[in-house]
């Protein structure tokens, strides 16, 4: 039976699976045995939020109080036709800052 937690803004719903999530002190290890099963061990890495609308890390478009930037060109307009050349609002010329390869997305 899936586990449903309920916030103030929406329903989050997970499906069960055998995932544990345990804290660590020291590095971690490759595996770990709880009774007769072994588990792999990884890190638990949340992906980083980034705003759609000034494309700032660390905030949603919901809550983003900047300018709006084109996904292109990084410019201050809508990017609906920009036909500028793609510039990082973080590296510079040569990818748009949503670029998979962008290192600050790295």
């Amino acid at each position: 039976m899936p586990y449903t937690s309920q916030t103030k803004t929406r329903h989050i719903q997970t499906a069960p699976n055998q995932a544990i999530h345990l804290k660590f002190r020291e590095p971690l290890p490759e595996r770990v045995t709880i009774g007769n099963l072994v588990y792999h061990v990884r890190p638990n890495t949340l992906p980083v939020m980034r705003c759609t609308r000034c494309l700032l890390f660390g905030h949603g478009n919901i809550f983003c109080n900047g300018c709006a930037h084109c996904r292109k060109c990084s410019g201050f307009h809508d990017n609906d036709g920009c036909i500028r050349e793609d510039h990082c609002l973080f590296c510079g010329p040569g990818h748009c800052p949503t670029s998979k390869q962008c290192p600050a997305c790295l």
